[in-house]
């Protein structure tokens, strides 16, 4: 039997962004800002490398470079004042510190909203097409090695898999090659991961799915000829 092997798109894997523990400096700077109870918070800048609303640290800032603030100022004062010293001299403490605000505060709604998005790509089931070699092939085959790529495709992304209808049966018998390689292609751009079938390097149509894959990001998995 062909050796499985699993391939990346060129884009593939797009690991994701958001993460509550970050493990290294390029995903702290992407997570250092948050939400959490409707509040920002800055993560490991507080009192012994622990997490610190943006507020407090503000306050603790304010305290440093703008002591003539009031250090228990409140909550809402401090936040309809933020974006009032955005209109003082660049030059200014001031500015610089509202402006650190409001970009620590637009980080932190974007990363909710790109979190929220990544949660639910995490628990979408992936569509798989497969692309196999069918010229020669009676419609047995052809479905018989379609459900033997289905299981190895389950197998090699460890999760069920939403099968995508790559094999066109009712399509006229007058249709050139172009026509199918075309409505594949279509299929193709729906799909999280492409299924290569044994065979597949001597396929025209295959090999111009597979740097179809290749190139514009989707996981590739394919069995090598025998």
């Amino acid at each position: 039997m062909a050796r499985l092997t699993v391939a990346r798109g060129r884009r593939e894997g797009m690991k994701r962004l958001t993460t509550d523990t970050p493990k290294d400096n390029f995903e702290m700077a992407l997570n250092l800002f948050y939400v959490k109870d409707k509040e920002v918070w800055v993560r490991e800048y507080g009192k012994n490398g622990a997490d610190i609303s943006l507020l407090n640290l503000t306050r603790e800032i304010l305290s440093y470079q703008c002591p003539y603030v009031e250090p228990d100022i409140s909550d809402d004062d401090l936040i309809m004042m933020m974006p009032e010293w955005l209109f003082d001299d660049v030059r200014a403490t001031e500015h610089v510190v509202g402006l650190l605000y409001q970009a620590a505060w637009v980080c932190a709604e974007l990363r909710e909203h790109l979190k929220e998005f990544e949660d639910k790509e995490d628990t979408r089931m992936k569509k798989l097409f497969i692309s196999q070699p069918m010229q020669g092939k009676s419609k047995e085959e052809i479905l018989a090695e379609r459900k033997v790529a289905i299981c190895q495709a389950k197998e090699a992304v460890g999760d069920e898999v939403e099968i995508i209808d790559s094999y066109f049966e009712n399509a006229p018998a007058c249709n050139r090659p172009l026509w199918f390689l075309g409505e594949s292609l279509k299929l193709l751009a729906t799909a999280d991961i492409a299924y290569f079938a044994t065979g597949w390097e001597g396929a025209r149509g295959c090999k111009i799915e597979h740097t179809c894959a290749e190139e514009y990001g989707v996981r590739i998995i394919e069995t090598p000829g025998m």
